[in-house]
């Protein structure tokens, strides 16, 4: 796997687990993001340009304002 798709594949793991950006840095970090200390520094660039570009494609372009808010999966009613 190459870094940017390294970073793609991130991106869609941290949708799946509902911790939107957290390998970034996180929400606040979206307009400064900041590749995990595993990724190699030559690759780092790669990988935020992967990682940027599933962004993208998951949230749109707009994705460094989206917001994000919890919402009940089940809602049980007497």
């Amino acid at each position: 796997m190459t870094p940017f798709q390294r970073g793609q594949h991130d991106c869609t793991l941290d949708d799946m687990e509902n911790a939107h950006f957290s390998s970034i840095g996180g929400l606040n970090n979206r307009a400064n993001p900041t590749a995990p200390e595993y990724i190699k520094k030559p690759d780092r660039k790669a990988y935020l340009q992967g990682y940027t570009n599933q962004a993208k494609e998951l949230y749109g372009d707009e994705w460094q304002a989206v917001k994000f808010e919890w919402k009940p999966v089940l809602q049980i009613t007497p």
